[in-house]
């Protein structure tokens, strides 16, 4: 390879019986369309280890029967797509060896990013509905050894269908998807988590309109989730029974987000509630946001659900302030101290004057 300071070509001399063109190690970062049209002849292509991040099709003369590509820090997008047509696949001599650049998916092969971006875009709901990201390409762990290169690679999708005004969750998603946003809509089930996407592991149903997760108890989804984030939904309740068995076999768990729902505060729900909050605090990340919900004149109105006292929340509706229990109690400690007071003035009366108290005078 020849060491040289030419990073663009944009239109190559016409010759007639070129037929091989080497241009490999000349830090190009940039081809013309076009730039060989005029190599009527040409057969093979060397562009190999330069500083090209995308290359278009119209670059490659028509009559090309072999190309060189690696080395190259490929910037694997969409744009890249035209190679992994079977008729250019045919030409490449070196496309095992294509990797990604440092920017989006590093090392990984060029034509598998490539064929899973296709897939991605294919298999997304529609544009109206969610947008589809490629975030990253992984080993898959259980094929991978102690060669970092050894493994399937397994594609880590993000699908964002926020403030798109939906009704429910997207009946189909890209195989694959580990996140989905959901975020400022109208749904109301999360249901389809346990038939429909049951591999997804992180969700993010914020603003919404849930009112109950009673279909996700004992599903394989509850079991098997990292992140659950249910903000400011309509939630009053819970299975806290179901919750809390699920999340004792849940290794993956990371963060759990309950705030800003109108959660009932009586004391049917709230002691088990808070028992569930104070076992998984290390999972729930909104703490402080899990607030009783407004009720106009209720003293727990809009109260930290974890600074409740169980008195607070398990007195009778309408039960007065002061109760039978708690007069009896004052009377028995008032006698308590009356007793005391005496007895302190008895001892008093006799160390100063010898004088003993009535009841003992009068004893045999």
């Amino acid at each position: 390879m020849i060491s040289s300071n030419i990073t663009e070509v944009l239109d190559f001399p016409r010759h007639d019986h070129l037929e091989e063109l080497v241009l490999a190690g000349l830090r190009l970062t940039w081809l013309g369309d076009g730039v060989f049209a005029g190599l009527r002849r040409l057969r093979l292509l060397d562009l190999s280890h330069n500083q090209l991040s995308t290359l278009a099709a119209a670059v490659l003369p028509a009559r090309l029967q072999r190309v060189r590509l690696a080395g190259n820090p490929w910037h694997c997008t969409l744009a890249l797509a035209w190679l992994t047509e079977p008729s250019v696949r045919r030409i490449l001599d070196d496309q095992q060896a294509m990797q990604c650049g440092a920017a989006l998916y590093p090392r990984r092969p060029v034509m598998t990013v490539v064929s899973l971006l296709k897939r991605v875009s294919d298999e997304c709901p529609a544009s109206d509905m969610c947008s589809c990201e490629l975030t990253r390409v992984v080993r898959d762990a259980r094929e991978a050894r102690r060669d970092a290169d050894v493994g399937d690679l397994v594609p880590i999708i993000t699908v964002n269908c926020s403030h798109r005004g939906l009704g429910a969750m997207p009946d189909r998603l890209p195989a694959n998807t580990t996140t989905l946003l959901l975020r400022g809509n109208k749904i109301s089930s999360v249901g389809p988590l346990v038939d429909k996407h049951p591999g997804v592991l992180d969700v993010y149903l914020d603003d919404n309109n849930v009112e109950s997760v009673a279909d996700l108890e004992g599903s394989r989804w509850l079991t098997n989730f990292r992140v659950l984030s249910l903000r400011a939904n309509k939630l009053q309740q819970l299975p806290t029974y179901a919750l809390d068995n699920a999340l004792e076999r849940n290794v993956h768990a990371v963060r759990v987000y309950l705030g800003l729902n109108p959660w009932r505060c009586d004391c049917d729900f709230m002691p088990l509630f808070q028992e569930l909050l104070a076992k998984y605090k290390s999972l729930i990340a909104d703490w402080d946001d899990i607030r009783c919900e407004s009720v106009e004149g209720d003293d727990n109105s809009l109260k930290k659900i974890h600074s409740l006292s169980r008195s607070a929340v398990c007195r009778e509706e309408g039960a007065p302030a002061v109760t039978a229990l708690d007069l009896l109690n004052a009377a028995l400690g008032s006698a308590l101290v009356l007793v005391l007071a005496k007895l302190a003035f008895d001892y008093w009366q006799y160390r100063r004057y010898g004088k003993l108290p009535w009841v003992a005078a009068k004893l045999p």
